[in-house]
């Protein structure tokens, strides 16, 4: 098969699965079965109406991360190392697991536990990169793109989706600090360590209203 439908195979396979895994997902959090349905198949029908302006690579990260949030959940460590270094070839925000990882396993695993799983996840992550970075080192273009001036000039040039998407983000965030301290510890310790950090590196590497970063 030619590569580039064996790509599309996967991207829309990736599509296929994500709902499976988010409520599954859910599910941890002793959502109602009729709520996880509900929710995913809304998750499912966002993400599709971002199809046009998305990567190739989006939905794969959508999934794989997802997938990870789980087995890292339920602390199915051997998946969780596959599953993290797929992500880690996918895209290289997949570091933001081991954050997360960090932040909630730190008081909840033996330290031996802790330290094996956090030296894996580093050594999985130098190795893709570095494969990556070897593989595609003849490609154009730099590592990153910096394009945090390129958010205040679209903000002056049209300024009424600036504030429509300002407005959204402060719902979004209210929706998330509504009563804080009664949702769960993972939830808020991702919160904490992939969305917060998610942010900063949108304002810095993201363009402009490039919503499809918070997948």
């Amino acid at each position: 098969l030619p590569v580039d439908k064996v790509v599309h195979s996967l991207m829309f396979l990736s599509l296929f699965i994500f709902p499976f895994v988010f409520r599954r997902l859910l599910e941890q959090f002793f959502v109602p079965s009729t709520a996880t349905a509900v929710l995913s198949l809304c998750a499912i029908i966002l993400i599709t109406t971002l199809l046009p302006v998305g990567k190739i690579y989006d939905f794969s990260a959508l999934t794989l991360f997802a997938a990870a949030l789980l087995l890292m959940l339920t602390r199915r460590w051997r998946w969780f190392l596959v599953v993290f270094a797929l992500a880690g070839l996918n895209k290289e925000t997949s570091i933001l697991l081991t954050l997360a990882f960090a932040k909630y396993y730190y008081q909840r695993l033996d330290r031996p536990s802790f330290t094996r799983l956090m030296t894996a996840q580093a050594a999985i992550y130098v190795v893709t990169r570095l494969l990556l970075l070897i593989v595609f080192s003849q490609n154009p273009g730099g590592i990153v793109e910096y394009h945090l001036i390129d958010h205040f000039n679209a903000a002056i040039e049209d300024p009424f989706s600036a504030a429509t998407f300002t407005i959204s983000d402060i719902i979004l965030i209210g929706v998330v600090a509504y009563k804080w301290n009664s949702k769960p510890d993972f939830l808020r310790d991702c919160v904490l360590t992939i969305v917060m950090p998610q942010i900063v590196l949108y304002f810095l590497f993201g363009s402009p209203y490039e919503i499809r970063v918070f997948y």
